[in-house]
């Protein structure tokens, strides 16, 4: 299974389809939701989560990354 993930990983790198390729005629872009939604978790946890007693804060839920992405 980790074999697979791997392979999954290196294949998206070098595939995005958030990267325009020359020579394509789509007139629609899809948004990069997933990077957008790592900078929002960055915002609000710039420290990895940690309090300064050494304690993991809440993270942010799925729903609070929607209301801030707008969906």
């Amino acid at each position: 299974m980790t074999q697979t993930f791997n392979e999954l990983c290196r294949y998206i790198e070098q595939h995005s389809p958030h990267e325009p390729v020359l020579g394509r005629k789509s007139k629609h872009s899809i948004p990069d939701l997933y990077s957008k939604g790592l900078e929002l978790i960055d915002k609000q946890c710039p420290d990895g989560g940690i309090e300064e007693g050494g304690t993991l804060e809440e993270h942010p839920t799925l729903e609070d990354i929607a209301v801030e992405l707008g969906l």
